[in-house]
């Protein structure tokens, strides 16, 4: 019997509290391992919007940190969240990725202004292992309109980089696939009913 495909997703927070882009990846993710797949979730402890100063007082999830373990119905991981907060700066998480992509079918990156997501593509890209990208609305006219210079420097040095290499973006509604401006190979409409 073939073995199953294996497909790591990243995101950069799985509290639930944090609403959509959560239970969307943990959604999928349960989605996946019901089709029989291999899946895992990495995330950070990261229990609210992080920030920039090292003297943020941040709520962190407690959980098992380093080792895989059941969340929400998923095989998940997490690793330590560290200054700076707001890009899910995670103490582990590059070493941990290091190893563990390039032993994957596919990555998948949830949200894309997060150190987890742009340290998975970079190695991904670097295997030639594909990944998907799967912005969760941060492509919108609104989203890009706050702290424009931030996101404009990102967009410059990282993010048009990770969606450019994307082998796909996947996207929610017609609403989002109206934003696709840029210059990835594929865009992805997922069946919605699949991941109930």
């Amino acid at each position: 019997m073939p073995k199953p495909l294996r497909i790591l997703h990243v995101a950069p927070a799985l509290n639930p509290a944090r609403g959509g882009s959560v239970a969307v990846a943990l959604g999928m993710c349960r989605a996946l391992m019901r089709l029989g797949l291999d899946v895992e979730i990495v995330s950070t402890n990261l229990g609210e919007a992080g920030g920039w100063s090292p003297l943020h007082a941040e709520t962190k999830v407690e959980v098992a940190l380093g080792v895989p373990i059941a969340w929400e119905g998923v095989r998940a991981r997490f690793f330590d969240v560290i200054p700076p907060t707001r890009i899910a700066m995670a103490r582990g998480l590059a070493s941990w990725l290091r190893s563990a992509v390039p032993a994957c079918d596919v990555v998948h990156i949830h949200c894309l202004h997060h150190y987890p997501g742009m340290l998975a593509a970079h190695i991904a890209a670097h295997h030639g292992i594909p990944y998907v990208v799967s912005p969760h609305g941060e492509l919108a006219p609104y989203h890009r309109r706050r702290k424009r210079l931030r996101k404009l420097l990102f967009h410059r040095l990282f993010e048009s980089r990770i969606l450019d290499r994307a082998a796909a973006i996947h996207y929610y509604n017609d609403w989002e696939l109206g934003l696709r401006s840029l210059s990835v190979r594929e865009w992805i409409r997922p069946s919605l009913t699949a991941m109930s």
